[in-house]
């Protein structure tokens, strides 16, 4: 079936890979050092019948008995916001959600008395943000550049191209910092204070014409290297970054391999610490990743003793929190790598680089503006819809739904419909060229309302891309052709279990409505193109009036 099952180097597999119908990865094995992530146990009781996570549990298999390196677990609402995470390895770190009623996050509760809130503005501006207990306002002009910040922090400044050229210091906010950018928008410098003025340099950046950073620069701190060289692969994916001196010679260099599961979930670092090639040196190390269901990584483990090094703790928009493998010193994190939803995090500024933008987790929004403009939504610096604890934006362009579904940006089966009854709020429509047309509202039963009128086709040349968040106004149609409005339906439609409610359907109500699907000759429906994922057949059992859209993702669109 032409299914990714290891990934290794001749000698080495570094992950081994089970799957459930044509592409939903429902474990992830690595072998070398016996540590497994597996959502097939106990007849998949890790997932829900959406497909969501219930349980991401990371297994050491090699020990007698197992050991359990890094354990969470999730509940969620109707509309599937999570609303729980259980640290089931530490419940200090439990955390409890709620929301608005437009799903934004609006609390964050953690059982060690750290907590967070929002008040938010229509736009997501965060109106008053309550930092366990340090309370501030903000106020934005009328492009959401945040105009003015109280409870001491310093208030943000910007060009007139709307990027931010002086900020808060993220970690220590009563500070500024200063940020130039390139005529292309992309920062290049960043500045210390000095007296209001930009002062030392902290790190200079280069680009290639993709806009993949490839150099780093930065002042001398602590004696480590300071000047790196980036290496990417075609998915922006990167492989390997190595550090030189002035002549350009090696001193050191850490290479990545990635996941199948998601573009930005890591699976391994090799760190050569002297730059001589081999691992064989006393600082030199091997290390594995763990994350949780939003792909953040929460453990880093040691390949030779197979023991879990280093936990990560974050806050919902992303501000890190280092500790020992116990649980113990709790500090900011000094060192570069993947942390929060793998985004690569800088040490030296506390930004995360998300290939097109830099990522304030401290602000909770993007530095500059969305280079694709209004298409990623109304507010061109807003993370994620302000929806961070199911969504990740790994092209720093648009935000995608990962409650449900492996988010991958090479397309295929993974990029099918997954949710029935309203898990996702939209599928989106759009001609071959993959240009967004409508979307399906799955809460309303009905499309949003299209710009400049019209209504939506249906029909051979029309698409159905899912798991893309529509907006309040879309694109005109061309030419648009009048069809009788989609149809959502909530009861299964085939099988014994023919007439019950979606929400009280069990997993194997949907296979049976899956199994007794009529089939015909030519059906170019949602089945025919996933017919052994039995998260696809919920979809097609529980929504009608998809056909003849056939389910095939735009290359250029990150899933």
């Amino acid at each position: 079936m032409s299914r990714l099952a290891t990934i290794g180097d001749g000698t080495n597999t570094y992950a081994a890979y089970r799957y459930l119908g044509a592409g939903r990865i429902v474990a992830e094995d690595y072998e070398d050092i016996e540590v497994r992530l597996d959502y097939a146990a106990d007849n998949f009781a890790a997932l829900d019948r959406f497909g969501r996570v219930l349980d991401q549990l990371w297994t050491d298999y090699g020990a007698d008995p197992d050991v359990v390196l890094d354990h969470y677990s999730y509940t969620y609402d109707r509309a599937g916001n999570r609303t729980s995470r259980t640290n089931e390895l530490n419940h200090d770190f439990d955390e409890l959600y709620d929301y608005d009623g437009i799903d934004r996050l609006i609390s964050a509760v953690r059982a060690d008395d750290f907590d967070q809130s929002w008040a938010l503005d229509g736009l997501g501006n965060f109106a008053e943000f309550d930092d366990d207990g340090d309370t501030q306002t903000r106020t934005v002009n009328g492009v959401n550049e945040i105009a003015g910040i109280t409870g001491g922090w310093i208030s943000p400044s910007y060009d007139a191209a709307g990027d931010m050229i002086s900020a808060p210091k993220p970690g220590d906010e009563t500070t500024r910092v200063h940020y130039v950018y390139d005529a292309w928008n992309r920062l290049v410098k960043v500045y210390d204070d000095d007296s209001g003025a930009p002062g030392d340099l902290i790190a200079e950046y280069e680009y290639d014409g993709t806009n993949r950073r490839i150099e780093k620069e930065i002042t001398e701190a602590g004696g480590g290297p300071t000047h790196a060289h980036y290496y990417f692969n075609h998915d922006w994916q990167l492989l390997e970054e190595r550090f030189v001196d002035e002549q350009d010679e090696l001193l050191a260099s850490n290479q990545y391999v990635w996941s199948a599961r998601y573009i930005d979930a890591p699976l391994v670092r090799f760190h050569d610490g002297n730059g001589d090639g081999d691992l064989l040196d006393v600082d030199d190390n091997i290390r594995y990743y763990t994350g949780d269901a939003n792909y953040n990584v929460t453990a880093t483990i040691d390949a030779a003793p197979g023991e879990v090094v280093n936990r990560y703790v974050y806050t919902a928009y992303g501000k890190a929190t280092l500790y020992d493998d116990d649980w113990s010193n709790p500090s900011a994190p000094t060192t570069d790598g993947p942390l929060y939803c793998g985004y690569f995090f800088d040490a030296e500024t506390a930004l995360y680089q998300v290939r097109n933008r830099y990522y304030d987790a401290a602000l909770s929004m993007f530095i500059n503006r969305d280079p694709i403009k209004y298409e990623g939504g109304m507010n061109l610096y807003a993370y994620v819809g302000d929806s961070p604890l199911t969504r990740t934006d790994p092209t720093g362009l648009e935000n995608f739904y990962v409650c449900g579904r492996d988010i991958d940006s090479r397309g295929g089966t993974k990029a099918c419909c997954a949710s029935a009854c309203g898990c996702y709020h939209f599928d989106i429509y759009g001609d071959q060229s993959g240009l967004v047309l409508s979307g399906w509202d799955r809460r309303r039963g009905e499309f949003p309302p299209v710009a400049g009128g019209g209504t939506v086709p249906t029909g051979p040349g029309w698409k159905c891309y899912p798991l893309r968040r529509a907006h309040k106004t879309l694109i005109p149609i061309p030419s648009p052709v009048s069809v009788p409005p989609l149809v959502l339906e909530k009861t299964i439609r085939w099988g014994p279990a023919k007439g019950k409610s979606c929400k009280d359907a069990s997993s194997a109500d949907i296979l049976d409505c899956f199994r007794g699907k009529p089939k015909r000759t030519g059906d170019p429906g949602i089945l025919e193109n996933c017919q052994t994922d039995c998260l696809d057949a919920a979809e097609g059992c529980c929504l009608t009036g998809l056909r003849p859209a056939t389910i095939i993702p735009p290359p250029q669109i990150f899933y």
